[in-house]
């Protein structure tokens, strides 16, 4: 028989304590009304959190939050506790800052279908059973989908068939719709088109879709994306306004034809984009980071290499110069991009580039400019600037920063 240790239903009870404290914590701060302060906070409580908390952080309201968490989690090595449907909305988040790391760290994860809580067992049974057909193998080569503002996904699954023709299947509220695309040209721009009919017998009725397959021009050139409409009581084509949109080749596809496929060649010579315009874009950042490499390797060695920049290079963080917890009072490294109101400066170090901000919003120094090594010092009167000579190989790894406590 188990004996009563008084001890250690002390401690038990002190963990049990500390959580309650934590959590209780963790809701204030989440709840601060000011968005500085707020932001500040999820930072420090970060490692309290459970899963839910970090999925509502990552949909407050201010960016600065959803980007705090976002690389609190990174940091952690935590990104599995984002959920899929919160992946799929900072992927295609309106700041940069958070929209680039979220295609690099989610790019692998099949999202066409979003938070499995989503999809009714209807639904679900609509897109695998769209998977099984024509063997298996082309159905469902492409696939997209879109979160609409009223909660609800709609999935697009395409082949192109053995005429060459683009088909397949829109689903949307437990109907699966077969599509049919038509080569469309409007001012010079080709576009796929495809009207998808539906019957308006229940109540609310569902009116006709008409879902459109474009260029976009993104970051690391064209890519193909779908939007979707809605046709009005008058007739007219309304847009679904909501979150994702970009088109992908299916895993298996990715991991074998790729952009050999049928499917990658009919888009591209359709909608005139370049090669790989159905890849992921963390496999597109691959092949250009290849391409680059070549160019660099095959181009003539220059006398003063350390002034070399890699522009294209997307930044990984963001530093805040100053005197508050976790501000940094200054940041070593090169400069590789000022910000037009020169309010924020790209900076890199030991390969990795950080986005510098000042935490009084003031501007950098007027005389900097890319290309140049050195460090950026906190100062009350605005950040300040002093060159140094790089020392190829000895930069500090973390960008020699110093943490105000």
């Amino acid at each position: 028989m188990e004996q009563y240790d008084s001890a250690r239903n002390s401690f038990v009870q002190q963990e049990k304590l500390m959580e309650i404290a934590s959590a209780q914590k963790v809701e204030e701060v989440m709840s601060n009304p000011d968005d500085y302060q707020r932001a500040l906070g999820v930072s420090r409580v970060y490692s309290s959190m459970d899963d839910q908390q970090v999925n509502r952080a990552l949909q407050d309201t201010d960016w600065i939050v959803r980007m705090n968490v976002l690389i609190k989690a990174m940091d952690a090595g935590e990104t599995d506790r984002v959920d899929d449907h919160v992946a799929l909305t900072l992927m295609s988040d309106k700041k940069p800052e958070i929209s680039m790391r979220a295609q690099r760290l989610f790019q692998d994860r099949d999202l066409s279908k979003g938070d499995a809580s989503h999809f009714s067992q209807q639904q679900e049974g609509s897109v695998m059973e769209a998977g099984k057909e024509e063997k298996g193998k082309q159905f469902g080569a492409v696939e997209g989908a879109i979160l609409g503002e009223d909660g609800k996904w709609r999935n697009l699954s395409a082949y192109v068939d053995k005429e060459g023709k683009m088909v397949g299947s829109l689903s949307v509220d437990g109907e699966k719709h077969k599509v049919e695309f038509a080569e469309k040209e409007r001012e010079g721009k080709k576009s796929l088109g495809a009207v998808v009919k539906r019957e308006n017998g229940h109540a609310g009725g569902s009116p006709d879709m008409y879902v459109r397959i474009a260029a976009v021009e993104g970051r690391n050139g064209r890519f193909a994306s779908m939007s979707l409409s809605e046709k009005t009581p008058d007739g007219k084509w309304q847009g679904i306004q909501g979150k994702g949109g970009g088109l992908h080749m299916n895993d298996a596809l990715l991991d074998g034809k790729g952009v050999h496929s049928k499917e990658a060649q009919f888009i591209e010579k359709t909608l005139d984009v370049g090669p790989g315009a159905l890849i992921p874009v963390k496999a597109r950042e691959k092949t250009l980071e290849q391409e680059q490499a070549a160019t660099a390797k095959s181009a003539p060695e220059k006398a003063d290499r350390s002034r070399e920049v890699i522009a294209s290079q997307a930044p990984e963080q963001t530093v805040t110069l100053g005197e508050e917890p976790g501000n940094q009072r200054r940041w070593t490294g090169k400069i590789v991009d000022i910000a037009d109101d020169r309010k924020s400066v790209d900076m890199q170090s030991a390969g990795k580039v950080s986005r510098v901000i000042d935490g009084q919003g003031k501007e950098f120094p007027a005389e900097i400019k890319v290309g140049d090594y050195g460090k950026l010092l906190h100062s009350k009167t605005g950040p300040q600037f002093a060159a140094q000579e790089q020392q190829r190989g000895k930069e500090k790894g973390k960008g020699g920063r110093e943490v105000s406590v």
